[in-house]
């Protein structure tokens, strides 16, 4: 029993070491050997800029060689020795790249074809808040590429000497603000520039002050804006039937905007008998709040509309925190009070609803 038991133990040891002994046999007998390519590359330059070009790729091999590229800017022809690699303009910024395949007989050998996107870079602003005087702007811009400059305008003069790029902008006579641009572009790189010329002169003429009435009526008050005390002072003057207001704004040059005091007294209405003292006020139109705090300065925009053919002033909106938390002041209004202060020339008391004659989103020139 003890001998049955043996040769059954040696058997199945056998049975187990009998496939793997087959196995590792296998794995000996069908190991793929290292072939050499019968290739062999020389040098090769394949490194391409946005512009493209021809690279080269110089071989040594026994046999005929053929080469195809793995992508099709690459345009590849066999000359001899060489591999002549044309890379087609690339305009895109990032890097791409592309295999070169060089075969003969059942050798193959790979090489990689790079070409960089486009890098440009300026020091060039966005904007220039400009005079009507001509003026002139220089900046520089580099590249891998060309570069391409264009203008909007012909009061717009553009010209690139290397790196320099040199802007004249011929005087302003047009009596009113003009906007145009320069743009400077590599491939899909592109740097835009604009340029706006203004100053307070552009803003004088007659003009339409709109906005609703009392009982919400969508009306305009003529406006006249002329010259003030200073280069850059201006009066505005409302005139109508019944009434004559006046009150101040002052241009900015080095912002392109316009300014306006709160609480500028403005001028009398009369309803019937009744005297009211009209203030430049501001108004929540969200929480129905005045304010005719003379610390409030008021913002504007200025811009001439082409399509239009007119120039556009629009109040821009003022926060202001109080006790019962941010007030947005997004309108002016004339805000008639009953009594005046004698003393500082401010008004007394709240404001009437009469005159409300005009909250105002923007004025436009005619």
């Amino acid at each position: 029993m003890q001998t049955n038991t043996s040769i059954k133990k040696i058997i199945g040891i056998i049975s187990v070491l009998l496939p793997m002994m087959f196995i590792a046999s296998c794995e000996e007998e069908y190991k793929p050997e290292t072939v050499e390519s019968s290739i062999k590359i020389v040098s090769n330059n394949l490194l391409f800029g946005p512009s493209g070009g021809t690279g080269t790729v110089e071989f040594e091999s026994a046999e005929a060689v053929k080469a195809y590229s793995e992508q099709p800017w690459c345009e590849v022809s066999v000359e001899g020795n060489k591999v002549l690699v044309k890379a087609l303009e690339y305009g895109e910024l990032e890097n791409r790249y592309s295999s070169i395949i060089l075969e003969a007989g059942n050798s193959s050998v790979r090489v990689v074809a790079q070409q960089n996107g486009v890098i440009m870079n300026t020091d060039v602003k966005d904007n220039y808040l400009l005079t009507d005087d001509s003026s002139e702007i220089r900046f520089t811009i580099t590249s891998n590429a060309d570069v391409t400059l264009s203008t909007s305008a012909e009061w717009i003069e553009c010209t690139k000497s290397g790196d320099e790029v040199v802007v004249k902008i011929s005087e302003n006579v047009t009596g009113h603000i003009r906007t145009g641009w320069v743009n400077c572009s590599s491939g899909q790189s592109s740097k835009k520039v604009t340029l706006s010329q203004a100053s307070a002169k552009d803003l004088y003429g007659k003009y339409k002050l709109y906005g609703y009435s009392a009982n919400n009526q969508l009306v305009y008050l003529p406006v006249t804006i002329s010259a003030g005390s200073g280069e850059n002072d201006m009066i505005i003057s409302c005139e109508g039937a019944t009434y004559s207001w006046k009150f101040t704004a002052a241009f900015v040059p080095e912002t392109h905007t316009l300014t306006l005091a709160n609480g500028q007294y403005v001028g009398d209405f009369a309803i019937g008998e009744v005297n009211f003292f009209v203030y430049l006020c501001t108004l929540s139109k969200s929480t129905g709040t005045f304010s005719w705090d003379k610390e409030q300065t008021l913002s504007a925009s200025v811009l001439y509309d082409n399509e239009k053919g007119c120039t556009v002033i629009g109040v821009k909106p003022e926060t202001e925190s109080s006790a019962s938390g941010v007030v947005s002041y997004d309108s002016l209004i004339f805000a008639g009070f009953m009594n005046q202060d004698a003393e500082t020339g401010g008004p007394k008391g709240a404001p009437s609803t009469y005159p409300a004659i005009l909250y105002t989103p923007y004025f436009q020139s005619y």
